[in-house]
């Protein structure tokens, strides 16, 4: 699912706010266990 959402980083190009992104939902499945 990482490898999915870099690619989906790169082709944004907002390298910095989808990165945020990314971890505040990373940080979202780990707080829900999943």
């Amino acid at each position: 699912m990482e490898q999915g959402l870099r690619f989906a980083i790169r082709e944004g190009g907002r390298t910095v706010g989808a990165g945020v992104v990314a971890k505040v939902i990373e940080l979202i499945f780990c707080y829900l266990g999943a």
